[in-house]
């Protein structure tokens, strides 16, 4: 009897795939306009950065950082700082945990997003999806939809990126410091389980819609608690002062998170800037 290839059907699943919520108004939707924008920001002199370089030498234990969420043309200028250092590690991250605050109002725990890749201009990016089960976090794609706090972080990352990586965004709506820390503990035992190279992004802007010398005077109050690494005290000036920072949640997590893995972290501020120096009133 002679033999037979025998095929057996395969189902093949369709990835679940995020589109771009915020693409052509954030950043460029056409992919060389984008790279052409980050190429234009890294150069532009109105904002050098100047300060990577200077710490470079002890970049390779770079965490994580607190990068602001605006637009390109706002914010870019100032990210770009951080992520110029990401080119020139010689190591890379295999996920990067963006940690972002969520605008529309939620009033729930914090969650992860559930589709299997985010896309972008610059190319499609897997969600990390073995360090969320490992991590235990909520998922809500609903409210990840129209987000752009975490989406405008990927394609910086993507293009200055020297390898392979996944995400994990993770959306707070409660932004104590009881449940910074309880992420920042989440973060640590998925990374040591999975033996994960990571890197954090605390996703904030500072300072919303009022003039720049009391934007600075407020920020500076969050700054110098940042500095202290005393996450409790941030959250307590952001409402005493009525600091409008967006992502102090963010912010205290990554403050945890580094304290969790060194004690007590080298902390440097590589740009600092507002909108009004992009479009003055």
């Amino acid at each position: 009897m002679p033999l037979s290839h025998y095929r057996s059907p395969v189902k093949l699943k369709a990835m679940n795939i995020r589109k771009p919520a915020v693409a052509g108004r954030f950043y460029p939707s056409d992919p060389d306009d984008l790279r052409e924008m980050i190429t234009k920001l890294e150069k532009n002199e109105a904002f050098p950065c100047g300060q990577e370089e200077r710490f470079m030498p002890e970049s390779e234990k770079i965490l994580g950082s607190v990068v602001p969420h605006a637009g390109y043309v706002f914010s870019g200028p100032h990210a770009v700082c951080f992520f110029k250092m990401i080119r020139k590690l010689s190591r890379s991250f295999d996920t990067v945990v963006i940690i972002h605050p969520l605008h529309a109002s939620w009033g729930g725990q914090s969650v992860t997003d559930g589709h299997d890749a985010w896309e972008t201009p610059l190319g499609v990016v897997n969600l990390d999806r073995e360090f969320i089960k490992k991590a235990d976090f909520p998922i809500s794609s609903f409210v990840h939809a129209n987000e752009h706090s975490a989406e405008v972080m990927i394609p910086f990352v993507q293009y200055y990126s020297a390898g392979t990586f996944s995400i994990v965004p993770v959306g707070m709506q409660d932004q104590t410091p009881g449940e910074a820390e309880s992420i920042a503990k989440k973060i640590i035992a998925a990374e040591k389980e999975l033996s994960r190279r990571i890197l954090i992004i605390a996703s904030s802007d500072f300072s919303h819609y009022i003039d720049p010398d009391t934007g600075r005077k407020r920020d500076q109050i969050v700054l110098d608690r940042i500095m202290a690494m005393d996450p409790p005290s941030v959250y307590r000036v952001i409402h005493e002062e009525h600091v409008s920072a967006c992502g102090y949640g963010p912010i205290m997590t990554l403050m945890y998170y580094a304290e969790m893995k060194c004690g007590v972290p080298e902390i440097n501020i590589l740009s600092r800037g507002h909108s009004g120096q992009v479009h003055p009133s």
